[in-house]
């Protein structure tokens, strides 16, 4: 029993050393990680908000990877923050606009925040569907296309055909807001490429 508590934690400390080299600095989080003290606690306790979703700073953001700011987003799924949630994979997307996990994983967290929140805004269900609609048009695998295509279904009422042209689909079943479907379209088809 004692070797495998020390197997364990060893393990977790080459998983937290691991983690630390993809930010840069594995070394003072090994100092971070061995000493926690009650004032760093009370840090990232008073970080939560009210509602239980912690705040995410763009100083934070800046300088991770997209599949650190992935893994991250997953974290913060499982534990029920949809805000940084969505936060983490914009950053992820503005990264890596091709990365059709973030995407799909974007659209994942969008549905689980209309589907628990009971929402009616227009807004948050069209950038679900749209992103949805994305990975069913780009993904190279066919199961995550088949995901993305069960979700619009369940959203909108609607199978996307695979042929079908994405201004008409998106115009179809879209909600009314300010932007127009022809821009929308093109955006989700041509994701912009950051330098």
């Amino acid at each position: 029993m004692r070797k495998q508590f020390l197997a364990l934690a060893c393990l977790l400390s080459i998983q937290q050393c691991s983690f630390a080299s993809e930010e840069g600095d594995w070394l003072k989080s090994l100092d971070e990680a061995d000493s926690a003290s009650p004032t760093r606690l009370a840090a990232r306790s008073s970080a939560h908000s009210a509602d239980g979703d912690s705040t995410v700073t763009d100083a934070e953001l800046h300088g991770l990877t997209a599949a650190t700011l992935r893994t991250r987003a997953e974290h913060a799924l499982k534990v029920g923050n949809y805000k940084t949630a969505n936060r983490l994979l914009e950053r992820a997307l503005e990264l890596a606009p091709s990365d059709n996990d973030a995407r799909l994983l974007y659209a994942q967290s969008l549905k689980m925040q209309i589907d628990k929140t009971h929402s009616k805004d227009p807004v948050l269900f069209n950038q679900c569907v749209k992103q949805y609609f994305s990975v069913f048009k780009n993904s190279d695998f066919l199961e995550d296309s088949k995901v993305a295509e069960r979700h619009l279904e369940e959203l909108t009422g609607h199978r996307p055909r695979l042929f079908s042209k994405p201004a008409g689909y998106l115009r179809s079943v879209l909600k009314p807001e300010d932007t127009s479907t022809e821009s929308v379209a093109a955006e989700v088809l041509e994701p912009q490429q950051v330098p």
